[in-house]
């Protein structure tokens, strides 16, 4: 039976009022770990426990999930056929996902080294603990790839002469690579095809990739970069053809007006506005994103009450899913009676 956590409703909005409340001086990055967080809670089959959930404050017993079932259609043929719906969706998603990532893959491969001296002293100023390379490929705009690996690729076409141009846009990308962004926006891609029937899921996958992209403004910003230049190239983006690549960090101009308005108003984070961040988020993750222990101890011994019990009498005539070791509705064929 696929559920949808009770926890991770309440975690999405709050993330969400938190993201309008502390206007800019709340940092973006933050943000992206708490969505990722999100995340995993509404991925976890079992709700996570901890001794601070604000759960624990109700006096009755809370469920801790609702069936996706009760979400679609009160019939009996649509309860047996969901389960198989939801592998069928799942299943397709994930192959057109894998099918999208083997793709962009074969077509970055195509990407020839660039060795022009503006980019080796680029590198030479930037050094990275993996080996980063950048090369020039049929792209609509600057991606980077690769993990172990990591690449940067700039569009054929890009004035790779423009110093100030190309420091922003690499740096850019640079952090998108110290940070892992590829990975994360794989790790978002893929909790959106296990669990599509959650409109959460979608929420928190989607406003992540936004913050991640004013997470990197930000940083590029803090490294020393002009907020005047950073947004006149950001402008200048916006006039090429936006591709989307999966599982690719790229430099774009989504959002274009309100990018460009927070570049213009921003301030460097002091390490009391992060420390304090931090500990802000990960209270609201281990208060609305977790359960208390005796709540998930409740549920486990539910759960195996439900397994050992007669199926028929706990679920009624009326069941959410279907399993042919249960019995029939017309009853249990009993080998004493007479034939």
């Amino acid at each position: 039976m696929t559920l949808i956590s009770i926890p991770g409703c309440c975690t999405v909005p709050a993330i969400l009022l938190l993201r309008i409340l502390p206007g800019r001086c709340f940092p973006r990055r933050i943000f992206v770990l708490l969505w990722a967080g999100a995340l995993l809670i509404l991925l976890a089959p079992t709700p996570l426990a901890s001794p601070l959930s604000l759960y624990g404050l109700f006096s009755g017993s809370l469920p801790t999930a609702v069936p996706a079932e009760a979400t679609v259609l009160f019939s009996d043929t649509a309860f047996g056929l969901w389960p198989l719906l939801c592998q069928a969706v799942t299943a397709l998603g994930l192959l057109t996902l894998s099918s999208s990532w083997l793709l962009s893959l074969l077509r970055l491969r195509r990407a020839r080294p660039c060795g022009e001296p503006a980019v080796r002293d680029w590198l030479a100023a930037h050094p990275l603990l993996r080996p980063l390379r950048i090369c020039v490929g049929q792209v609509p705009s600057p991606v980077c790839s690769g993990l172990l690996l990591p690449r940067i690729i700039l569009p054929a076409d890009f004035e790779r002469s423009d110093r100030s141009a190309l420091d922003c846009v690499l740096s850019h990308e640079y952090v998108h690579i110290c940070r892992f962004d590829p990975l994360l926006k794989l790790f978002f891609a893929v909790a959106v095809c296990l669990r599509w029937y959650d409109p959460f899921v979608w929420i928190a996958a989607l406003t992540a990739g936004r913050d991640m992209e004013y997470a990197c403004d930000e940083a590029v910003l803090d490294a020393g970069i002009p907020a005047r230049r950073y947004a006149a190239v950001l402008l200048r983006a916006a006039l090429r053809r936006s591709e989307g690549l999966p599982v690719t960090a790229r430099f774009t101009a989504g959002r274009i007006e309100r990018r460009v308005t927070r570049i213009s108003s921003h301030r460097a984070g002091s390490p009391l506005t992060w420390l304090a961040a931090g500990a802000l988020a990960l209270s609201l993750l281990l208060c609305l994103g977790t359960v208390p222990k005796s709540a998930q101890a409740v549920q486990r011994s539910a759960r195996v009450e439900f397994m050992v019990s007669d199926p028929v009498a706990v679920r009624g005539p009326d069941a959410w899913t279907w399993d042919p070791a249960f019995p029939s509705r017309g009853g249990t064929a009993n080998a004493s009676d007479p034939k």
